[in-house]
């Protein structure tokens, strides 16, 4: 047996609680330093993982709008080079009138658009025509014939280049296109825009960055102005030549730089996500580490040292980490980087774990806030329950407002209805009673034609009667010859008896009027040959002012209609006279014949000048007229598509103004051809 004071220790017996407390607390310790050490690793890997995925985006993005911002203007030297001026200055080089309008359009457009520069080459690539033409330094004159776009429009294709002016040291991206006239290259026009609307447009956020390189890997845009012309390294800029990659044997005239300086990078350690760290020393320094050829193109860790000479806004920070991407742009030959900003995302991470701790240590006081977190809980349900309520009485009251509307919406349908079928039924009275009016202008249409035919048919036959009875006293005086004229005239006037009945018989069927080319002064000695009796009776003095060989579009019986018609109601006027003069003047004009008939009679009653066309109106006492002889003529005239005025002379007498269509051999031909 063991002496009093000595403790024994049996297997299966429990700690004592001192030590199992530590124990524990050791435990704890242990896994709140595990979950602290995970939670960072996850939170770094996850917060790097979303700054890739958000940087690619932005990358994609930067990419589409840098493609829009030069397709906005890719279409501008190809409008150019379908204008009528390019073509033509470039067929007249010493046209002085070509060049001020091809320099005016260059730079309006120019004006309009936004863009820097626009001028015109000849096929060997000597400047014509320039925007820029009042400038002390202007285009005009000068070759571009070597360049590179220049050469690749004259090969008919659209050239692409991205240089800086010699001149105006300033940047632009060039666009030339071909000027083509019967499938052949006459010029090359070329229109350039400034890049540095696009930089400024790159503003970001933070401190993050955007470049670009060209095929060679050289940067000649970004958003720092420090890293202009410099060139990365062969693995990362991808460049086809390795030899002519070499940063310190490159001399580009293309830049306006005497030498393109390296873009030094340095590897740091390897990323779980792929990537690499990279360092970018100062400039000025060595040229540093080589990247491997089997360095990872799109997705890179970067860690620069920005010169304070360089940076002055960075001063105090030794070291920038980015994450830089790349996305090739195949079609215009460039790379867009972008870099961007990592130093937050050991922030993020040290907030993100400091988070968690403070959640764990909260979990563990939590308990003592269990009854408040339950009194909580109870009046937030409380709170959904009210608002609950408040949505169905709501709900209820919205339903009924909506059934009301509706009733409201079918009593205005219902009415709207009702409307719909009263306006049916108007319109159907509506056309019976136009098709009332029709047949009764129809039968008053025939009273009018009876009445026509009857003032139609008045003047053949006494022009007939006329005619037989000289016919008779030339028969008696053996005048053959002036018989047979006579006879051939009365043949005439039977004839155009025989169309006025014609007309007649096609009353029925609305056809159109047939017009053709005829004589207006053929038609004008016709129909005063048909009144010669009545005039040589009256002893009227015929004056004609007439245009050599005036012909117009118009049907020929009907223009003698017409004309005669106009000569007769003048010859009516006239018979109180003693002195008997009429006066007939033809004028031609572009588009239009005149035929002006001046009476020296009594002229046209001022009342009746709006009424002298209406049907049934006549001046002359009852038995002498119908009134429809004006109306008659003024229709035909009108389906010549001409018209016909009446007027009264400052000098007395009445004036009847007649138009008609003229007839242009050289328009109808163009039309034809057209």
């Amino acid at each position: 047996m063991a002496s009093t004071g000595q403790i024994e220790v049996h297997p299966g017996r429990k700690l004592h609680p001192t030590r199992l407390k530590g124990f524990v607390v050791m435990l704890l310790v242990a896994g709140f330093g595990l979950v602290i050490w995970q939670t960072a690793k996850f939170s770094y890997d996850f917060f790097l993982s979303q700054t890739q995925v958000q940087s690619q985006q932005k990358l994609n993005l930067y990419a589409q709008n840098l493609r829009r911002s030069l397709e906005r203007y890719e279409f501008l030297p190809l409008l150019h080079a379908n204008h009528n001026s390019i073509a033509g200055l470039l067929a007249s080089p010493e046209n002085s009138e070509l060049l001020a309008r091809s320099n005016a359009l260059m730079e309006r457009v120019n004006r309009l658009t936004g863009s820097a520069e626009t001028y015109l080459l000849d096929p060997t690539g000597k400047t014509l025509a320039a925007s820029n033409w009042d400038q002390p330094e202007n285009f005009i004159g000068r070759n571009f014939g070597a360049e590179p776009y220049f050469k690749a429009a004259m090969q008919g294709r659209l050239g692409r280049y991205y240089a800086i002016g010699s001149n105006s040291s300033e940047r632009g991206y060039y666009f030339a296109s071909p000027v083509r006239r019967a499938g052949i290259v006459r010029g090359v026009i070329v229109t350039i825009i400034g890049i540095e609307d696009i930089e400024d447009s790159w503003w970001t956020t933070g401190r993050s960055e955007l470049f670009v390189t060209d095929d060679k890997g050289i940067i000649f845009i970004s958003s720092r102005p420090a890293w202009r012309y410099r060139r990365l390294p062969p693995s990362l800029s991808n460049t086809s030549d390795p030899h002519n990659a070499s940063p310190g044997s490159v001399q580009s005239a293309r830049y306006n730089q005497t030498a393109i300086t390296p873009f030094n990078l340095t590897y740091g350690h390897d990323l779980e996500t792929g990537g690499h760290v990279v360092r970018i020393n100062p400039f000025g320094d060595s040229e540093g580490d080589t990247l491997p050829s089997d360095a990872e193109a799109e997705a890179r860790m970067v860690q620069i040292e920005p010169p304070v000479a360089v940076l002055p806004s960075y001063e105090g920070r030794q070291v920038e980490n980015f994450l830089m991407q790349n996305l090739p742009m195949r079609e215009l030959g460039w790379t867009l980087y972008f870099l961007a900003d990592i130093s937050a995302i050991r922030r993020q991470t040290a907030t993100v774990t400091i988070l968690v701790g403070v959640v764990i240590i909260a979990l563990g006081l939590g308990t003592g806030f269990w009854v408040q977190r339950r009194r909580n809980l109870a009046q937030r349900a409380e709170l959904q329950n009210q608002s609950r309520l408040a949505l169905e009485a709501a709900y209820g009251e919205l339903e009924n407002r909506v059934d009301e509307r509706t009733r409201d919406l079918v009593a205005s349908n219902q009415l709207l209805t009702s409307e719909i079928q009263e306006r049916r039924r108007t319109e159907q009275e509506l056309r019976q009673t136009q098709d009332d009016l029709v047949q009764a202008e129809k039968l008053a249409a025939l009273g009018h034609i009876s009445a026509g035919i009857s003032h139609e048919l008045n003047q053949p036959l006494t022009a007939i009667r006329s005619f037989s009875d000289n016919a008779r006293k030339l028969l008696d005086r053996e005048r053959f010859e002036d018989v047979d004229s006579n006879l051939g005239l009365i043949s005439e006037l039977t004839g155009r008896m025989a169309q006025l009945m014609k007309q007649l018989r096609t009353f029925a069927r609305k056809t159109p009027v047939q017009t053709s080319v005829v004589s207006l002064q053929e038609i004008l000695t016709r129909t005063i040959d048909v009144l010669r009796p009545r005039i040589e009776e009256m002893q009227v003095s015929i004056e004609i002012d007439e245009a050599p060989d005036v012909r117009v579009l118009a049907d020929s019986l009907r223009l003698e209609q017409v004309l005669g018609n106009i000569l007769g109601n003048a010859l009516d006027a006239m018979a109180p006279l003693d002195e008997r003069r009429i006066q007939v003047a033809i004028r031609s004009k572009a588009r239009m014949v005149t035929v002006k008939i001046h009476d020296n009679g009594p002229g046209i009653p001022a009342e009746y000048l709006n009424e002298i066309f209406d049907p049934f109106f006549t001046t002359k006492d009852v038995g002498q007229g119908l009134g429809l002889g004006l109306s008659i003529t003024y229709g035909i005239v009108k389906d010549f598509g001409g018209t016909l005025r009446a007027s009264n002379h400052a000098d007395g007498g009445a004036v009847f103004t007649l138009s008609l269509p003229r007839y242009d051999e050289e328009q109808q031909q163009e039309r034809k051809a057209g």
